[in-house]
């Protein structure tokens, strides 16, 4: 394979900008040893900034995360601070910068501060790995212009991320990240790397300040006051003595946070993972450091077998997700999925705000449209009020702001079925420290009356409704892709699957891209099917009780997501409901299994 020559010239023009030796030696190998293909995958196009700001593998070149990429970023975000904002307020405002424990995580850091700085703008950097939920934290918190985390959350050790919040600590969304990216581009195209101040003349310039233990304290203090407001009484503090937990940060950052958390709450009977209580970007015990793959609590699950823990607790490795499982009737421990988590939590705090006094009608929860319905039957039978949105907190996080903030509501809970739960209004965004702390009161409280998570779940099911949810990948073949896959089914929708009829279809294609009604979900390249006969009901029960199958493109991999969800019943006294568990999970797949093949 023969170097283009405009491949070429642009990777000889990125080795004279970058400021990194070891890139620098890298792209010099490349160049020298004529390595067409990997030029061509370096340079050949450009990591797209988007509504999670960037995300890629480490390596040379625009495609790839690296130094200079993260600099043009940095600068481009600056200059778009600047615009949008009178130079006064921007620079008096500052921007957060946190980081994680990955490869690469704490010079990119170093380097988006002295950018900021060499543009005037004021710093407030970490002087320590964080949890993202911190960066979220000290954005909304401290009132900044802006907040910028490094971190590639639970993506394989190769990845890095440059994930940026607004002021008032929302993700970014469209038309921003637009905006910003433009003035990425800018900078790129300028032919000059951004001006970069070292640490220590930006601190003496006035630019740069250090956030230390304090901020960390603040936030353990904050999430322990909201979800325990009061003193611990001594039969409270009894029963979080009483409850047995398991924890792991999965070679991650959340563990010091977490533990002032426990410290805090009254839980003194905790055990971490100690081969993964350290940040190591390697993450050298998990073959993927994401809760939700096989294999990857297998260690915390030991560790609960040794102590006889009631619970076992799993974090990302940047906290912002968790996982959780716990004893089964058998007393085995059993992981439960982001669905059942989402169902629990919500559950309690909807019950907090009834206990509360609250008026329910403006209570507010959210999910994301390929997560389960039973929030919604929950907040039906609360007299409460759930939005859906799509996928991600960069739409919950915005949603939940502008009910509380703007609309005078009262935001509750937040989930989406990927892990990620918002149980505070301490933090916009998916949060998995203030969830552990959630999480481990109420399984304390259950502990002491001889239930468990799985039994509340089931008590949930019994009242609301059974309902099982599972998620299944299509991978695509050559020259296959999404939208490709999207057309098709558009262009011949089926009337019945597997022996059912289809009883409604919601192309969100068909939606506006901005709707009139805020409650409303703009258009998506996603449609969503109700299966089943629809014997004379509301477009409503229809979507509230029947089976749906969710399809939608990846927005990052070749491949099709399909979410499934059974239909939902409530039982009958007495009923069995194992029985009925395992009727819906057949019945599921079976449906699934069909869709699978219209897909594939």
């Amino acid at each position: 394979m023969v170097i283009d020559a405009k491949i070429k010239s642009a990777a000889q023009e990125w080795l004279r900008q970058d400021p990194d030796e070891s890139t620098q030696k890298q792209l010099k190998d490349l160049l020298e040893r004529e390595d067409a293909e990997a030029l061509q995958q370096a340079f050949g196009s450009r990591l797209a900034f988007g509504t999670a700001g960037l995300r890629g593998v480490m390596g040379v070149g625009p495609n790839n995360m690296n130094r200079l990429l993260i600099r043009q970023a940095s600068a481009g975000l600056a200059h778009y601070l600047l615009e949008v904002q009178p130079h006064s307020k921007a620079k008096e405002q500052s921007v957060v910068i946190a980081y994680d424990g990955r490869h690469g995580s704490k010079i990119f850091a170093q380097d988006a501060a002295g950018i900021f700085a060499a543009l005037g703008l004021k710093v407030r950097l970490f002087d320590r790995e964080a949890p993202t939920p911190l960066g979220a934290f000290a954005v909304k918190s401290l009132g900044t212009a802006a907040g910028v985390v490094v971190t590639a959350s639970h993506n394989p050790p190769a990845f890095n991320g440059y994930k940026v919040y607004q002021t008032g600590g929302t993700q970014i969304n469209a038309p921003v990240d637009g905006l910003i990216a433009g003035h990425i581009e800018k900078v790129a195209a300028s032919g000059e790397g951004p001006k970069c101040l070292s640490l220590d003349e930006a601190e003496k310039a006035g630019l740069l300040s250090y956030l230390g233990v304090d901020t960390f304290e603040d936030y353990a203090r904050h999430v322990t006051a909201f979800l325990s407001p009061n003193k611990p009484s001594s039969e409270q503090l009894a029963r979080r003595h009483a409850i047995k937990i398991a924890y792991t940060p999965m070679h991650g950052v959340g563990d010091p946070v977490a533990q002032s958390i426990f410290s805090q709450a009254g839980f003194d009977q905790v055990w971490t993972v100690d081969e993964q209580r350290r940040p190591d970007g390697d993450f050298p015990t998990v073959k993927f450091p994401n809760p939700e793959e096989p294999g990857a609590m297998d260690l915390v699950h030991a560790l609960a077998d040794k102590h006889g823990a009631h619970i076992a607790i799993a974090n990302d490795p940047d906290a912002d997700r968790l996982s959780v499982s716990a004893r089964n009737k058998q007393g085995e421990m059993k992981q439960m999925t982001g669905d059942h988590i989402g169902t629990i939590l919500g559950d309690e705090l909807l019950r907090r705000a009834k206990a509360a006094g609250r008026d329910m009608s403006t209570v507010w929860s959210l999910s994301t449209i390929v997560s389960s319905r039973l929030l919604a039957r929950l907040a039906q039978a609360t007299g409460s009020k759930h939005q859906e949105t799509l996928t991600g907190f960069k739409w919950l996080g915005a949603v939940a702001q502008r009910l509380q903030d703007q609309q005078g509501q009262q935001f509750a809970f937040a989930y989406e079925e990927a892990l990620g739960y918002m149980v505070t209004n301490e933090v916009w965004d998916k949060d998995g420290l203030s969830a552990l702390l959630l999480l481990s009161l109420l399984a304390a409280e259950l502990h002491e009356q001889g239930e468990t998570l799985w039994t509340r779940l089931e008590h949930i099911h019994r009242s609301c409704g059974v309902s099982v949810t599972f998620p299944r990948t299509i991978p695509l073949g050559a020259g296959v892709t999404g939208d490709g896959i999207m057309g098709k089914l558009r262009g011949n929708l089926p009337k019945t699957v597997a022996g059912r009829p289809v009883a409604l279809v919601d192309d969100l294609l068909e939606r506006p891209k901005e709707p009139t009604d805020p409650t409303g979900i703009p258009r998506n390249d996603v449609l969503r099917f109700y299966i089943g006969e629809a014997d004379g009901k509301s477009r409503r029960d229809i979507e509230l009780t029947l089976p749906r199958v969710i399809i939608r493109p990846s927005g990052t991999e070749p491949k099709v997501k399909v979410y499934a969800e059974s239909r939902i019943e409530t039982l009958s006294e007495g009923a069995s409901y194992e029985a009925k568990l395992a009727e819906l999970e057949k019945d599921l797949a079976e449906i699934a299994d069909a869709f699978k093949a219209l897909v594939a």
